[in-house]
């Protein structure tokens, strides 16, 4: 069953990252994955704050979620561990190339430690990074699930897995009576309407 769904599965993470044919998911200069052109959401979220404000600022060509390069990071690792069940090492290079080149990325770019979130980055018109999205106030535009996607990557230093794990859980941050918020609740533009 895998060395049949292998192959397949390799070129849509082959697609994802970049590589394979027309896809333009690594546009800019840092190599952050971007899925505009491909879908409205970047997560799943329809109404979530910082996709909502590229969408209608028309921002779409120069925005960097976090969420879109951590799931080309855990698809990388998920495909490296096929690989190895099925004993092909020369595919190693380039899931190993996406982790790492992805990971720094998102440490050097997106990670905004004064709010303990990992942000939309930004970039200017020759694709280069130039800095978070930030909201009318200057916070961190990506206050929410978007900014916590790292962990699930794996990617986290233990002081940013600490930081995001106190989030999650906490209710005056993103843990609610229901579960799980989209948006931190501190963030000055939660809403709950």
């Amino acid at each position: 069953l895998l060395a049949y769904f292998y192959p397949r599965l390799r070129q849509y993470h082959s697609f994802l990252a970049g590589r394979l044919g027309s896809s333009t998911t690594r546009r800019h200069k840092d190599h952050l994955i971007c899925t505009w052109d491909y879908f409205y959401n970047s997560g799943g979220w329809d109404d979530y704050s910082p996709q909502k404000f590229i969408h209608t600022k028309k921002l779409e060509a120069s925005a960097a979620p976090a969420i879109n390069s951590s799931h080309t990071i855990r698809c990388a690792k998920l495909l490296r561990s096929a690989a190895a069940a099925l004993g092909r090492t020369e595919d190693f290079a380039e899931y190993d190339a996406d982790i790492a080149e992805l990971s720094t990325s998102l440490q050097k770019y997106s990670w905004d430690a004064a709010s303990g979130y990992f942000g939309y980055v930004m970039h200017d018109a020759d694709g280069e990074p130039s800095g978070i999205l930030r909201d009318e106030t200057g916070a961190n535009f990506n206050i929410g699930l978007d900014g916590v996607y790292p962990l699930v990557a794996g990617i986290c230093s233990n002081d940013q897995e600490d930081q995001i794990t106190e989030r999650l859980f906490s209710p005056k941050h993103l843990w609610i009576d229901i579960g799980i918020t989209t948006v931190d609740q501190s963030a000055p533009y939660y809403s709950t309407g």
